[in-house]
């Protein structure tokens, strides 16, 4: 079947688009299944040049008619195994599995119902990127292309020039690779000077001569090459967002008339929203209304002055970083001098002229935004940075005085992040990075604050959460996190372990600051037992050192423990087994205590000192608030049952018991 004219009128593809596409599916499952042949075959190690051919151009056959009727995924995934098999000489036995996967992906595509949304002709096109590159990494850019909504097209280094001119990517990649600088440089002038949109550099190194060779093209770099696709493409797509980013915001304040209409005027002339004040009483009324980008704003006004308002507005958290540019007539030297000391960005002298106004509130405006970016987000995780997170915390904090909720801090780092870069290189270092933040981000609420604020320093702010609420949640993330797995350059499997520490509002501290340095002394104090995998809890002395469990087996059965090990530890959970009831309250209580568990699973009847009187001692020393304990027993009269419960069990199984049973029964109190 021919390709559909993309300019067929709207009517057709509204109303015909899903009956065409009823009748010419079969004929792309037909292609989908040469593209599974082909994969079969490079599993085997016999995949032949006539059947890569035929699958490179089934591929691309895929790519242009299923995009036609408005299924992108599935033209993306194409487009993608067509680059694939198009790049003969790198097509290894060791891309089959995620090429099978890739192919799947686009059987499901094309045999889900076609849904009328997909059939608009007014969908927005995914962005076009290309990447110049004479290097094996291709393929990964593409696939990391098509999980980020991006159509990656690899171009030689050689083609670059002549690629350009016969297409239109939205953004270019420059892998710099061992190019000389003389060649590379004329490239990249050549590509910025085309391109439509930003230029990324990647690039081995960070000389003098390459920065300059990249600032002078107005290109964007240079990023290491070690760095995963994925981080490169993020970047790439934060500077695809900035070219659309909405207008800002301006407040014009001034007395004058005549002046607040002119800036008003310049301004939205220059694409800004402007909202002008001439009565100065309302100005923090209109402030929290408008939520300004920057203030351009007179230096008298009536009975106040700028410079009033301005320390004013330095004073306050939520506008201290907010810039403001200040009018003045030409005689006002003196106030000139105070419009500066005050904290204003910049002084503009009357009358206005168009030009400099426009230029001067683009100026700071761009500013602003770049220290916001750096302050706001982090770089490679995109996680809010700490500036942003201490206002939104803050946030948190002034709600829970007024309603009396809890506020819980916790600040996480990778165990032994600065030792790994010589072992395992800066890219796996990033890659732990990035997943970690993840992981954070998927393992706590939506309302939650999960933010960066340094290297290797992660904080989340809990509102309306205990310590034992983000106790819970803090073993969750360690759990998971030991369980990923990333290559070094060496090729050798690595896997990164988290600690964190703990402080709640109000016990812990009364602002960001004080609960900040409340949980990081914690996790500083529980990390000096040398042990990775710590908790420290700033209200929980006990909890401060040594490493951590999730469950702790108590009993002398060793039949028992070991089935209860198998089976608990092949759910991910952490666990160690005890046999001794002396040695299990040696390693329990004290002020420094070795195990720190989550949860126990304690039999009556152990030797050294029986279970029953090792839950008392629990009890005594608190360690119940942060532990919970199932008793087991083989007696289970009546009345050890009601003991146990009086002792602050949370459970009580007798014995014998079902593995199964039991093990969701640990499920639901790790979870409780």
């Amino acid at each position: 079947m021919g390709v559909i004219d993309t300019a067929a009128p709207t009517a057709f593809l509204g109303q015909h688009a899903s009956e065409v596409w009823t009748r010419s599916r079969d004929r792309h499952l037909e292609r989908v299944e040469v593209l599974e042949r082909a994969v079969l075959a490079l599993m085997d190690g016999d995949l032949d040049e006539t059947l890569r051919e035929l699958a490179e151009t089934e591929a691309h056959s895929l790519a242009g008619s299923v995009g036609t009727f408005g299924l992108r995924t599935g033209s993306r995934l194409a487009r993608a195994l067509e680059q694939t098999f198009a790049a003969r000489h790198t097509l290894e036995r060791g891309l089959a599995a995620r090429l099978a996967d890739q192919v799947l992906a686009l059987r499901r595509e094309l045999e889900r119902p076609v849904l009328a949304e997909a059939l608009s002709p007014d969908g927005e096109a995914p962005r076009r990127v290309m990447l110049v590159s004479d290097g094996a990494r291709g393929d990964l850019f593409i696939t990391e292309g098509v999980a980020a909504g991006l159509e990656v097209v690899v171009r030689p280094v050689g083609a670059a020039i002549e690629a350009l001119g016969e297409e239109v990517p939205d953004a270019i990649i420059l892998d710099w690779g061992d190019a000389p600088i003389e060649r590379a440089t004329f490239l990249l002038d050549t590509l910025a000077r085309r391109a439509p949109g930003p230029v990324v550099v990647i690039a081995p190194n960070d000389g003098m001569a390459l920065r300059l060779a990249i600032a002078r093209a107005g290109a964007i770099g240079p990023l290491q090459p070690g760095l995963p696709p994925a981080v490169s493409l993020e970047r790439v797509q934060a500077l695809l967002a900035a070219r659309t980013r909405p207008p800002a915001s301006v407040l014009v304040v001034d007395i004058d008339p005549f002046t607040a209409q002119l800036a008003t005027l310049v301004l939205e002339q220059a694409g800004h929203r402007v909202h002008a004040l001439t009565d100065p009483e309302r100005y923090w009324e209109t402030l929290e209304t408008v939520a300004p980008d920057l203030i351009v704003s007179g230096v008298s006004l009536g009975a106040f002055t700028g410079t009033e308002l301005c320390r004013a507005l330095r004073a306050d958290p939520r506008w201290r970083e907010l810039p403001v540019i200040f009018v003045a007539a030409p005689t006002d030297a003196t106030l000139v001098r105070e419009a500066y000391r005050s904290g204003g960005d910049d002084v503009l002298r009357k009358p206005l002229v168009r030009e400099e106004l426009v230029a001067r509130v683009e100026n700071r405006l761009q500013r602003a935004r770049l220290l916001r970016r750096h302050g706001d987000t982090h770089p490679l995780t995109g996680l809010t940075g700490r500036s942003k997170a201490e206002r939104d915390i803050d946030r948190f904090l002034r709600l829970g005085r007024r309603h009396g909720h809890p506020v819980t801090l916790a600040v996480f780092r990778l165990d032994r992040f600065g030792q790994q870069l010589g072992r395992v290189g800066q890219a796996t270092l990033d890659a732990a990075t990035l997943s970690f933040s993840q992981l954070l981000v998927q393992s706590f609420r939506t309302e939650d604050v999960v933010s960066q604020w340094g290297p290797n320093e992660f904080v989340v702010g809990l509102f309306d959460a205990t310590a034992e609420n983000a106790t819970v949640r803090v073993h969750e993330v360690m759990a998971a996190m030991r369980t990923r797995e990333f290559a070094s350059f060496s090729g050798e499997r690595i896997t990164f372990t988290c600690s964190a520490g703990l402080a709640t509002f109000p016990s812990d501290g009364g602002d960001v600051r004080e609960l900040h340095a409340a949980a990081d002394a914690a996790l500083v104090l529980a990390g000096r037992s040398g042990n990775e995998e710590c908790l420290g809890v700033a209200s929980a002395p006990h909890l401060r050192s040594g490493g951590h469990v999730d469950v702790l087996i108590l009993d002398e059965d060793a039949a028992v423990a070991s089935v209860l090990l198998h089976a608990l530890e092949s759910r991910q959970h952490q666990v160690r087994w005890i046999r001794d009831g002396q040695e299990a309250a040696d390693a329990l209580l004290g002020d420094r205590p070795e195990v720190r568990a989550r949860l126990i699973l304690l039999e009556v009847n152990l030797p050294g000192l029986n279970g029953l009187s090792l839950l008392r001692s629990l009890a005594a020393q608190d360690m119940l608030r942060h532990t919970r304990v199932i008793v087991l027993s083989a007696r289970s009269t009546e009345a050890e049952t009601v003991q146990a419960f009086e002792l602050g069990a949370f459970d009580y199984v007798p014995k014998p018991f079902s593995v199964a049973v039991l093990t969701e029964r640990v499920r639901r109190a790790l979870h409780a």
